[in-house]
């Protein structure tokens, strides 16, 4: 599969009629996702470093769910990658649907992460982008310092729902249906 070429081919459909519905675009991207991380981890690395640069940011949540459960286990190598994402986040179009689905992972990621790591990343990249960008950083960073309750909730979603496919509905549910719902 030439990555490059598909993506360059979806994103042709997401402009022209998919921007207003990423529902069609996530089920394209769904399947080759699954594939590629099953079958073929170089292929699949290089469709994560595509991918975060298209479609103005719409899959990133999806990636940075992946890198986050990669993280859990290595945050060495999986760090780079993480802040790529977050880079590329930075630098999409921002949308507010993105947004909602990747405030649980970054404050997950800010709780987990070394301060020093995180304070280079703000430091290196947030501090030279758009007022809003830098906000919606510096709100999450905030809500992780100020809210440890709800914090430690996001990271125990996380903790349950980490090695699937990311369900961001499923995430959205209460702590409790999730403990109860994933031990049967």
């Amino acid at each position: 599969m030439d990555i490059a070429k598909k993506l360059d081919s979806l994103e042709d459909k997401y402009y022209d009629s998919w921007e207003e519905d990423r529902e069609k675009l996530i089920a394209e991207l769904k399947p080759i996702h699954q594939q590629l991380s099953a079958e073929d981890p170089d292929a699949f690395r290089e469709f994560k470093l595509r991918v975060i640069n298209h479609f103005g940011g719409a899959y990133i949540p999806y990636i940075f769910w992946t890198e986050l459960n990669t993280f859990m286990d290595d945050p060495v190598d999986a760090r780079t990658y993480l802040q790529e994402c977050m880079r590329s986040f930075a630098n999409s179009d921002f949308g507010e649907e993105e947004q909602q689905k990747l405030k649980p992972l970054l404050i997950t990621y800010f709780n987990m992460e070394k301060e020093f790591e995180m304070n280079k990343f703000f430091t290196l990249v947030i501090a030279n982008m758009h007022p809003a960008v830098k906000e919606y950083f510096r709100d999450k960073s905030s809500f992780h310092e100020k809210n440890a309750r709800g914090t430690e909730v996001y990271k125990q979603k996380f903790l349950l729902l980490r090695k699937i496919y990311p369900d961001f509905e499923l995430f959205n549910q209460p702590l409790s249906y999730l403990k109860e719902s994933l031990s049967k």
